[in-house]
């Protein structure tokens, strides 16, 4: 899939899990990751960034989202987020600064 394909899918699955009463920047490709999932199949997780810039995000998907918070990117290693995400904090780190 192309990078827009992507973007759009990545686009709906945020409305899907957080609803559609929120305003967010447009979805910034932001690389991808090559992880092992439990059972040990390698999986690909493409990632994008955005921020939200008016209204609050609600969880829609309670059996899959327990909580929405925000966090601290410099203390991100202290919490505990998908294997995904823990190979890019190191690029959120330096993309923040």
């Amino acid at each position: 899939p192309t990078i827009k394909e992507l973007s759009k899918t990545a686009e709906r699955e945020l409305k899907e899990e957080l609803g559609t009463d929120f305003n967010f920047k447009k979805l910034e490709y932001f690389g991808n990751v090559e992880f092992k999932i439990p059972d040990g199949r390698l999986a690909i997780a493409n990632k994008f960034i955005t921020s939200i810039i008016s209204e609050n995000p609600k969880i829609n998907e309670l059996e899959t989202l327990s909580k929405l918070e925000y966090l601290p990117i410099k203390t991100l290693e202290g919490y505990p987020i998908s294997p995904d995400l823990k190979f890019l904090i190191h690029k959120l780190k330096n993309h923040f600064k």
